[in-house]
């Protein structure tokens, strides 16, 4: 798993950590030999990204269920496949295969509802999915009417589409069919005993165009989504068999509009039941008149019939004209995306794909920004909300289609309500479900949004909802870093664009206080009550439930990042320096800030840049190379600075000198940035007070810290990180003195040399734990 993703952050269901075929929680003793449940429930939230190892997972639990020796077990395995399922697609949601494989296990298991309970659950998670759609609609007429059964049929490749085209494109096991079809199997079907359609209670027929509605705000407007106009047309037709009813008349006057893969069968279908209801049912009030005209009248019951037919079917082919130019317009873009789907096994091919759907957007954008008719141009807008929305099913991880999608609402979206409601939208589903952790741009975007469009409220809120998520205390446990100090940054940076500055550092002067004294924690500031009245009403104010939140998240990371807001807010008033420095002589000793560059940062460029103060820089250098707990990398950077500052003032570094000599860092500069720490002090002294090896040492006789690590040091010796006991050494030496004279011709040669700790040195290595 190269990154987090939000749902990694959520705990783990119960029923999915049980043992889902023994009756008990817990077995009276540990198992000598793992099972099948174990080893494949380990292995999926070990690789929560492998759907191959849930698979596993899915299959293991229904074996378990299969051959459950009792109803508690049976039931065990069911909410545990259950959870799995859910924790599954809530981090894979656009995965149509596994809702619908959730789907059957549910009606094995739970029976009729329990299925049709996902299907619906799936609509949701993934509005975009006409399979999914036409299932749950399928599956809930069946339950709702109980008289219209599955219609079977192939599925046949797809072809160009052209106006002669009237044959039924048959997808994903849903087939078209016409109208005199229909009434016949509901006849068929009646014949055979069913209920009419008649006699389903007007409640049941709410229910369901409800849900038709629903299904057709959704995925109406896909290229793709004639199998479920099929089925619209198929429900409508069954509850009035025996004649065109006005709803059905409705669906196909919207349906004939929308640029689809069969428009050319919706047209001829229109065509045939259009001639079964008056003029003033087809045309609107807007446009009755235009067509009336060209026949020279100017109310519609001075038309003959033959009259009336004719305007139909001239109204119904300028439609037609208009759909097949747009169609003929798609096709291109349409044939050439082969991936429309989430998948986790071709996502290399998937991200192949991702120009073709913005050479495709482009152009839809492009032609929406030429139009000027009104309804063309809504028109045109919501097919590309609809494009957008499928883009994002197979690129749901690209972050730069998200923001594409979002800055297109906020350009182009009809009304500020209607797009600040659907960027909300869109931003979340990306933050909490789709997008890793990592991506913080978004995160940092839709908080401006929030606070520009919003409140300050609302943005405080959704960071204080990331930075809990980050911070490690919910129930998975999982710190999040990166992302913990990236979003708690963006509290502090909002509190001080939106609220008086001394309002901002007094919370955080609380915040800091309290995180160290641990007292007054929740303890109201007075000093402030006064100015209150000079502040604008409409200016946002730091409240109790603000702080209060952010204190109940911060730990030793969190604290470095308020302390140093707080260090910068207080360093732009020049009146402030005296409070800087009590603050650093208060709390530079704590071992928290012993690991922050940018506290220490801070106190550099304040002593160094901001006040050239020689004296206070070199304490605060001293404490840095003797006493933190920073790499290496950070402490050679601040020497450099170090040098650089004293050799831009020599003179006033010449003034200085007494007891402290400030100008030794020109000579010493290299030893002090030494890798030997033989011959780098400082570091030795650094490195001695923050070993674990050195804290953990035994009780008894210790040498001083420093002695005791060099010899540690030597330990490492030659593989660094290995620890050995005894390093190999001579025990007889090769001559007697430090030298041997070149004018010598009696030179005796040296004894062979033999060794000490020899045996110990070629024993099996001993590797750290960790």
């Amino acid at each position: 798993m190269q990154d987090y993703m939000p749902q990694d952050l959520l705990a783990v269901p119960e029923e999915l950590l049980a043992e889902p075929n023994l009756l008990l929680k817990l077995p009276l003793r540990p198992k000598s030999r793992p099972e099948k449940w174990d080893l494949a429930k380990s292995a999926a939230l070990n690789d929560k990204d492998n759907w191959r190892k849930w698979d596993t997972l899915f299959k293991a639990i229904d074996d378990a269920w299969a051959t459950s020796p009792s109803k508690e077990a049976a039931n065990s395995a069911h909410q545990a496949l259950k959870a799995a399922f859910t924790m599954f697609l809530k981090r894979f949601p656009y995965l149509a295969q596994h809702w619908r494989q959730f789907s059957l296990a549910q009606y094995k298991m739970g029976g009729v509802d329990d299925s049709v309970a996902v299907l619906k659950d799936a609509t949701v998670a993934y509005p975009q999915s006409v399979l999914l759609w036409v299932e749950y609609l399928t599956a809930l007429m069946t339950v709702e009417t109980k008289n219209i059964g599955p219609i079977s049929g192939g599925n046949d490749a797809k072809s160009e589409p052209n106006g002669a085209e009237t044959q039924v494109k048959q997808e994903q096991g849903m087939g078209a069919v016409t109208k005199p079809e229909l009434a016949e199997k509901v006849a068929s079907s009646a014949a055979n005993g069913g209920d009419s359609s008649e006699n389903v209670p007007n409640a049941k027929i709410v229910l369901l165009r409800a849900e038709f509605a629903r299904a057709a705000d959704a995925i109406g407007l896909n290229f793709n989504a004639d199998p479920f106009w099929n089925k619209y047309i198929e429900f409508e037709a069954s509850i009035s068999p025996k004649s065109p009813s006005l709803q059905l008349l409705r669906v196909y006057l919207r349906l004939i509009r929308i640029p689809l893969y069969q428009y050319a069968q919706y047209y001829s279908q229109f065509a045939e039941i259009s001639k079964s209801f008056k003029i003033s049912a087809i045309l609107s009030p807007d446009e009755l008149p235009r067509y009336l005209q060209v026949f020279g009248k100017s109310l519609p019951e001075e038309l003959s019939v033959v009259e009336q037919h004719q305007l139909i079917d001239t109204f119904s082919y300028d439609i037609f004209t208009n759909t097949q130019a747009q169609v003929t317009r798609k096709w291109p873009f349409e044939a050439a995306l082969t991936f429309q789907e989430f998948s986790l096994a071709d996502s290399d091919l998937i991200k192949k794909q991702t120009g073709e759907w913005i050479k495709y957007l482009d152009a839809e954008i492009d032609l929406y920004v030429s139009l000027t008719d009104e309804k063309g141009r809504n028109m045109q807008y919501e097919l590309i909300v609809s494009l957008f929305e499928r883009a994002l099913v197979p690129n749901c991880g690209n972050n730069k289609l998200w923001l594409r999608y979002i800055a297109f609402l906020k350009n182009y979206a009809p009304s500020a309500e209607i797009s600040f409601a659907a960027r909300n939208d869109l931003y979340r589903k990306a933050i909490f479900t789709f997008l890793p952790v990592t991506f913080s741009q978004i995160r940092k975007d839709y908080v401006s949004m929030l606070a520009t469009e919003k409140s300050f409220d609302a943005a405080n809120d959704f960071l204080l909802e990331t930075v809990r998520l980050f911070s490690g205390i919910t129930e998975a446990r999982l710190y999040v870093k990166s992302g913990y100090l990236s979003d708690l940054t963006q509290v502090f940076e909002l509190w001080a664009l939106h609220v008086p500055a001394m309002e901002v550092a007094s919370a955080l002067e609380l915040l800091v206080t309290s995180h160290f004294d641990r007292v007054d924690r929740y303890k109201k500031d007075t000093k402030s009550g006064g100015k209150d009245a000079q502040v604008e009403p409409e200016t946002p104010r730091l409240k109790s439930h603000h702080t209060n939140g952010v204190s109940k998240y911060l730990n030793d990371d969190g604290i470095c990042i308020a302390a140093v807001h707080l260090l910068k807010l207080l360093q732009k008033a020049p009146e402030n320096t005296s409070q800087i420095r009590k603050f650093y002589n208060k709390f530079h000793g704590e071992p928290t800030f012993s690991r922050s560059v940018q506290f220490w940062r801070f106190f550099v460029e304040f002593e160094g840049y901001a006040h050239r103060n020689l004296v206070n820089l070199r304490n605060v250098i001293e404490y840095i190379k003797t006493s933190t707990a920073l790499p290496k990398l950070a402490v050679d950077a601040f020497l450099d600075i170090y040098y650089e500052i004293t050799c831009a003032n020599l003179a006033h570094a010449k003034l200085l000198l007494g007891k402290e000599n400030y100008l030794d860092i020109l000579v010493t500069i290299n030893a002090e940035k030494s890798d030997d720490l033989f011959v780098n002090k400082s570091a030795r002294a650094r490195l001695a007070k923050h070993n674990y090896l050195l804290l953990d040492l035994k009780p008894g006789p210790t040498l001083p810290k420093e002695d005791a690590l060099m010899k540690l040091r030597l330990k490492h010796l030659p593989h660094p990180g290995v620890l050995i006991e005894q390093k190999p050494d001579f025990r007889t030496r090769l001559m007697d003195g430090e030298w041997i004279s070149l004018l010598d011709d009696d030179i005796e040669p040296p004894l062979l040399p033999t060794f000490k700790h020899l045996e110990k040195a070629n024993a099996p290595i001993s590797y750290p734990e960790e």
